[in-house]
């Protein structure tokens, strides 16, 4: 039974709507306490542009809703649970989701790599999501091959990804290991073979690709040389810290910047001699994640490789910095509210979350009269920034959270207004 069936996880049977479960039912009824019309429209907006296969577009409706709603609440972890199951037991919606089912679901294509025939139904859902629509290729092919084609935001299947495509299929020589490789022919090997092959001891020419590997632009390069860079660790012969440490330096000078952390490294190279170097330079160190775990995060790991200029990142939304007791900072105004928690003896958390909800506060503190979430207001007069701060100032009200905002004229005395904020909870 394939996801998009009408019986997957019993939803035709009613079950979802009727649960009392905390899982779903609890969850199901806060949403229902807010739910509309409007809400309502646009999951009827997106079933007619995606017919069976709308569930798959759950974190899209989702974003619309709190676009066009006057006051969202949560939405539960099983939304798309919620969407199939509404869709289903309403008699107009049900009709109108029934009949593309039936018209498109077992409509067969062959996959443009290894020719294999599949039905729509049984396509990668990532394939459709991803492309909001079909592409050519067998769950497989898709999986092992095409991934590394950044398909995000595109309608469709472009000349240039069958032109990619094409090279998959012919015999290939790794610039990295010189060894010959076809991506096509080790993907039907593994599928005669089944499970078995993963187990097996032949990984060379016919390794999976890596989880990672989907964002690397350099397809001459083959899985192999990917599979030892970015996801096998050296058994012997291990660098020292200090010489990782240095090899991520030299990362960063092959990219004239900072370095990603996974094989999106790799489309940061300006060209594939340079992606080739970066390759050859990790198959000697442990994985990024091992790296990462002895300095505490990417970040921390890029102040003791010499690779940020005076300690500090620029972001989207300010410069990312380390506060005095360790704790990263998006930004300088954070970093000295944090220094003054510390100073202060004020044990803080950073970046707790709401309780029932997806945002996050800048500290939690406790006081003699309980928690209080701290936050920053720094980009005062940025529409979409202040939308959101405004979302989370209804929340805490309505939720009964105790809040304690700073902005940037408070800047001007920032002591001052740490002490008349803060400190006076703790007197």
């Amino acid at each position: 039974m394939s996801r998009f069936d009408p019986s997957f996880a019993g939803l035709d049977s009613g079950w979802y709507e009727e649960s009392t479960d905390d899982n779903y039912g609890k969850e199901r009824l806060a949403l229902l306490e807010w739910w509309d019309s409007t809400c309502d429209s646009v999951l009827e907006k997106y079933l007619i542009q995606h017919g069976f296969c709308v569930e798959l577009f759950d974190y899209e409706i989702r974003d619309e809703i709190k676009r066009v709603h006057p006051s969202p609440g949560c939405f539960p972890r099983y939304f798309c649970y919620f969407i199939k199951s509404r869709i289903l037991h309403h008699p107009d919606w049900s009709t109108m989701w029934h009949k593309d089912y039936r018209k498109r679901a077992t409509l067969p294509y062959k996959c443009k790599i290894c020719a294999r025939e599949q039905y729509y139904e049984d396509t990668h859902s990532s394939i459709i999501r991803r492309t909001k629509g079909l592409l050519p290729l067998c769950s497989s092919c898709w999986g092992e091959s095409v991934g590394l084609i950044p398909l995000e935001a595109r309608n469709g299947f472009s000349d240039r990804d069958i032109s990619i495509l094409s090279k998959r299929i012919q015999d290939q020589k790794c610039p990295c290991c010189n060894a010959c490789f076809n991506i096509a022919k080790g993907i039907k090997w593994r599928q005669s073979q089944g499970a078995a092959c993963i187990k097996s001891e032949l990984k060379p020419r016919i390794a999976p690709w890596t989880k990672g590997a989907r964002i690397n632009p350099y397809i001459e390069i083959c899985p192999d040389c990917l599979y030892e860079a970015f996801e096998d660790s050296p058994t012997q012969n291990v660098n020292h810290k200090e010489e990782e440490l240095k090899a991520i330096k030299a990362v960063s000078d092959l990219i004239s910047g900072i370095p990603d952390q996974g094989v999106s490294v790799l489309g940061q190279a300006k060209t594939l001699d340079g992606a080739v170097s970066i390759v050859r330079i990790l198959k000697n160190l442990r994985t990024f994640e091992e790296i990462t775990k002895d300095h505490g995060s990417w970040f921390k790991c890029l102040i003791a490789a010499d690779v940020l200029e005076d300690g500090t990142r620029r972001g989207t939304f300010g410069t990312m910095v380390l506060a005095n007791d360790g704790h990263e900072c998006r930004s300088l105004g954070e970093k000295e509210i944090d220094d003054l928690f510390y100073e202060y003896g004020i044990e803080h958390e950073t970046e707790p979350r709401y309780p029932g909800a997806n945002y996050r506060a800048d500290w939690l503190i406790k006081t003699k009269s309980g928690a209080v979430y701290v936050e920053y207001f720094g980009l005062i007069g940025n529409k979409e920034y202040e939308k959101r701060m405004k979302a989370k100032k209804r929340y805490a009200k309505k939720h009964g959270l105790n809040i304690v905002s700073f902005v940037p004229k408070d800047f001007s005395d920032i002591r001052y207004a740490f002490k008349k904020k803060i400190l006076c909870m703790f007197q």
